[in-house]
């Protein structure tokens, strides 16, 4: 559920900055793949990744 969590803050405009560009979501997690997360669900997390910034476009908070 971490990594999750983390794409959808890095994909949403906060007070404190603005939304990340998709690319650089998945530069982020290639990068954090073995450190901050787990290459598994790194792989099926990007694998996703497009559906994730759909489902977010289509129903924004």
């Amino acid at each position: 559920m971490a990594i999750v969590d983390v794409i959808d803050a890095l994909l949403s405009k906060r007070s404190y900055k603005e939304a990340w560009p998709a690319e650089k979501v998945r530069d982020y997690l290639i990068e954090q793949s073995g450190n901050q997360f787990d290459p598994l669900m790194c792989t099926a997390s990007l694998a996703l990744l497009n559906q994730f910034v759909k489902i977010q476009q289509e129903m924004p908070d």
